[in-house]
């Protein structure tokens, strides 16, 4: 089922909204989840609930810790998000990512202060155990991941950017992976947002694609999801 807070935003099965962003992308995709209130409501809804402090950062809930950490927000949440935020905040994400040469804001782990170096470093995981990385820092955002950002702005004088990440996206659906439970909640949207042609080929390219939803969203009880984007992706 849609497990729910009490302000209605999408959490997991046990309540944690680490992932909301993402479910909330997915739900205003494919489903009437965010059609509900009138247009100037639900702007407000994405502004207020998913922005967080500064022009163009996001957060992955307003509320829960450590999830309302701005430094925590991840390609993964972004992906999805961006394809229902209204167009001017989708235009300040854009800028804002393109001031960091378009490098997402997960410079810290989870926590405020478990910061992330390019460089080698050591540090405590969430599991109490001292781990070493040679190099960790935010996500980066390829050309196909900027050109859906700039379908999502709307500005036809940032289209061209989709054009330049034509060919990664075309390979990232071409070299999708066939593992059963792979998460395909970002491709699935940019297919989406990027129109019918993309949708076939991905459809094509892949015919495990709703086996691997089903059984990734199935996994978290939550086969509501599974069932809208199949549908929607019919």
């Amino acid at each position: 089922m849609i497990f729910k807070d009490k302000d209605g935003l999408p959490v997991d099965i046990t309540g944690d909204g680490g992932d909301s962003a993402m479910r909330a992308g997915i739900l205003g995709v494919f489903s009437s989840y965010f059609q509900e209130p009138p247009m100037e409501n639900k702007q407000v809804l994405y502004e207020v609930r998913f922005q967080g402090k500064g022009i163009g950062l996001l957060i992955r809930h307003p509320t829960d810790v450590p999830w309302k950490n701005t430094k925590n927000f991840s390609r993964d949440q972004l992906i999805p998000l961006i394809s229902i935020m209204p167009k001017y905040v989708a235009k300040r994400v854009f800028w804002a990512h393109a001031k960091r040469l378009f490098f997402c804001q997960n410079t810290e782990r989870d926590y405020v202060g478990s910061k992330k170096y390019p460089w080698p470093h050591s540090f405590i995981n969430d599991k109490g155990k001292k781990e070493t990385r040679l190099f960790d820092w935010a996500d980066t955002l390829f050309p196909h991941h900027v050109g859906h950002i700039a379908l999502c702005t709307d500005s036809p004088w940032l289209y061209p950017l989709f054009l330049l990440g034509v060919p990664l996206l075309a390979l990232a659906i071409i070299f999708n992976s066939r593992k059963i439970g792979n998460e395909q909640n970002q491709l699935i949207c940019m297919v989406t947002v990027a129109g019918p042609f993309w949708i076939w080929l991905y459809k094509k390219c892949n015919p495990m694609w709703a086996y691997q939803t089903r059984i990734y969203w199935d996994a978290r009880n939550e086969w509501e999801y599974a069932d809208m984007i199949i549908e929607g992706m019919k």
